[in-house]
């Protein structure tokens, strides 16, 4: 059984927003998350309005403690979503890192107050679902990739194939695609299935280096023939043969981002027809 994902959410004062959103998550998450909350520099006390805010939605966010960063040094956490804490927040260790650039709604008045409560809200919620997304599906899709992309921008790119070796670090990215396949399966049903397909290739010029922020303007390029971006990431990649591999993780190294990549396998989608070790007479082939 795999374990709940650890999630931690980071501002500065751990008064507000961090709070807010380790209460959405403790909600909408309940046991299936483990979620906690802490500021670069907090100010030692929950803001009396986050906890009428909180209490509106009908959560007690006074039992709530304003903690540091301190009190996790060492721990490991699966998500990191940072909220305005600057340069202080990556001293947090993730294998996913986030950052909301949600404002500081401290001095807002009640009604922006909620406004900015209902914002995370949304984005915890979308939170959730990604992780379950990748617990269910075991890869990654373009909002997931792309959010990291750009809360990294400055990272350098590594990627990992499924053997464990990498491809060259002078890599590019020369194209991404919206890839539709429609096909009849050995039993007769009609399928559809749709990707977004990133082409890698290497050339001479090894002093190459793509950052996390020049792919993130690259997708951006490309969200009017992506059309959604809950399609699953995939990489085509070969020295001599190209090969297709999904992208299951993104991983937050002292490095850089490193991307990790799995094979991808083929199954029988109609085995209820074929059975195992073998195709009926009738619908397959």
């Amino acid at each position: 059984m795999n374990p709940r994902p650890r999630v931690i959410f980071v501002c500065v004062e751990n008064s507000n927003r961090s709070q807010m959103a380790e209460a959405f998550a403790r909600i909408h998450g309940g046991e299936r998350v483990e979620a906690v909350s802490a500021g670069s520099r907090p100010s030692g006390r929950v803001n009396p309005k986050a906890v009428a805010a909180m209490k509106e939605v009908g959560y007690d966010l006074s039992a709530h403690q304003s903690k540091g960063l301190d009190q996790f040094n060492g721990q490991e956490f699966d998500v990191a979503v940072t909220m305005g804490c600057g340069d202080e927040c990556p001293l947090v260790h993730a294998k996913r890192r986030l950052d909301w650039r949600i404002p500081d709604p401290g001095e807002m008045s009640p009604d922006q107050f909620r406004e900015v409560r209902n914002l995370i809200e949304q984005k915890v919620k979308e939170l959730l679902d990604d992780q379950a997304q990748l617990k269910r599906g075991g890869f990654m899709i373009v909002r997931q990739l792309a959010q990291l992309l750009e809360a990294n921008k400055d990272s350098s790119l590594h990627i990992m194939l499924p053997n464990r070796e990498f491809v060259p670090e002078h890599f590019h990215i020369t194209e991404i695609g919206r890839v539709e396949k429609n096909f009849i399966d050995c039993g007769g049903t009609q399928r559809r299935s749709l990707a977004c397909l990133l082409q890698v290739w290497t050339a001479h010029d090894v002093q190459h280096r793509l950052l996390a922020g020049k792919l993130a303007n690259i997708f951006r390029l490309a969200r009017r023939i992506l059309e959604s971006d809950d399609l699953p990431v995939e990489f085509e990649y070969g020295d001599d043969v190209a090969a297709q591999y999904r992208l299951t993780n993104v991983e937050v190294t002292p490095k850089g981002l490193l991307l990790v990549l799995t094979g991808r396998e083929t199954e029988c989608l109609a085995q209820d027809q074929c059975g195992v070790g073998g195709c009926s007479t009738t619908g397959c082939s």
